[in-house]
């Protein structure tokens, strides 16, 4: 964490949070996991520029909801029944994310991964490994989550 010299204000704070929402949720969108034309967004939690956990809700089809991770590491989203809390989905996160980088460290596990042209998938496990270790210690900081929503 920062010190407090380095704690970006409340209001670049709050707006790093929306842009990193808004980015990920065009990334998001491109996959075509939302059924309707638009979405309803609220960031719920931020590490300031490193990680924004968001809640998305899809207006259009049946109306599932969303978590949403963005920042400084990959974005994805899950279903929100999975965790009721932003700090519940961080954990969950960190925990596909280790077991995504253990598919890719696996030489048996290799053939079900799409791998693209000059991929080197051990570095790419090892990064993804090193990702989920990280969030999944912030997930357990107290201090972190003391604000949340």
């Amino acid at each position: 964490m920062t010190d407090e010299a380095n704690k970006p204000s409340t209001d670049d704070a709050i707006a790093w949070a929306n842009d990193c929402m808004h980015q990920a949720l065009a990334e998001v969108t491109e996959t075509g996991i939302f059924q309707g034309l638009t979405v309803e967004s609220k960031v719920a939690w931020a590490l300031p520029n490193k990680i924004m956990i968001g809640r998305v809700r899809d207006t259009g089809g049946d109306h599932r909801e969303f978590w949403l991770i963005a920042g400084e590491l990959p974005t994805d989203c899950i279903d929100a029944s999975t965790c009721p809390t932003a700090r519940d989905a961080a954990r969950h996160f960190a925990l596909k994310w280790q077991l995504g980088a253990k598919q890719l460290l696996d030489l048996n596990a290799r053939d079900d991964v799409e791998q693209k042209p000059g991929q080197d998938l051990e570095k790419a496990g090892n990064e993804l490994a090193g990702i989920a270790e990280e969030l999944y210690a912030i997930a357990n900081e107290d201090l972190a989550w003391a604000d949340s929503v």
